[in-house]
């Protein structure tokens, strides 16, 4: 089995590292990463630049590890179309330090390394976990993610599945430290209480600096947000196709001629 990694937080963030260490025990397996963090990059793409691929020590025979300065959808579809020597089994984005539940699953750059991966109809897998400090990811935590997400992924790879689908894995402390049950649900769509910190720059420029608070979600409604603040891992299959087939027929008699 071939796999190819790849995160939003970089290279040599302790996700990738403990993800990539995890799986070199059930296959071949190639990280492409971003050399510096590109959180919130959500699925953007570079064409004003070249990339450039820098090769990075690896101590072990199955694991190739590559930099690029570019986003995760750019390492996914480079490691793809060029790193790779054959299409890989699957492709796995992360694991980030931080959940990407609800409206973040818009924003982050982990969804797109997996989104991206699924354009090429390749089985594709964004793993996140909680962090019990902000900007601290626990080892033994990041450890056990990393484990449990092979396990999981494995089975998940199993079953046979339409390949544009990418699944979208949660990890909150309590299954990291427990039991880890999985639930299957929807993804949160209620938007964030978006706030500007308002400041005043050296130079005397004023500036935004963007925060938000928690969305105000119905905590009665199964989604990927009140399920892991209820201690579950989550697991939520995605497509990339946007369209509102449900809509198409009765526009279409609207609209068309």
């Amino acid at each position: 089995m071939e796999i190819l990694i790849t995160n939003d937080d970089g290279v040599y963030a302790p996700g990738i590292l403990a993800l990539a260490d995890a799986l070199t025990s059930v296959a071949d397996v190639i990280v492409v990463a971003p050399e510096s963090e590109q959180s919130g990059v959500s699925h953007a793409l570079t064409f004003l630049t070249p990339f450039f691929l820098n090769e990075l020590e690896s101590d072990r025979p199955n694991l190739k590890r590559f930099s690029v300065n570019g986003t995760p959808a750019d390492c996914t579809k480079l490691g793809l179309v060029e790193v790779c020597p054959r299409k890989p089994d699957m492709v796995i984005s992360g694991i980030n330090g931080g959940l990407n539940v609800g409206i973040n699953c818009i924003y982050s750059g982990t969804l797109a390394g997996a989104r991206e991966a699924a354009f090429f109809g390749v089985p594709s897998y964004a793993v996140s976990m909680e962090v019990a400090r902000k900007g601290v990811s626990n080892p033994v935590h990041v450890a056990r993610a990393a484990e449990l997400a092979r396990d999981l992924i494995l089975k998940l790879n199993d079953r046979s599945a339409d390949p544009g689908i990418h699944y979208n894995i949660n990890y909150p402390v309590h299954a990291l430290e427990g039991t880890a049950e999985i639930r299957v649900v929807p993804m949160e769509t209620t938007r964030f209480d978006y706030r500007f910190q308002q400041g005043t720059d050296p130079t005397g420029r004023p500036y935004y600096w963007t925060g938000h608070s928690a969305a105000n979600v119905d905590p009665e409604r199964l989604t990927d947000v009140t399920t892991v603040e209820r201690g579950f891992v989550t697991v939520t299959p995605m497509h990339y196709d946007l369209t509102r087939t449900d809509l198409l027929d009765s526009f279409a008699e609207f609209l068309e001629p």
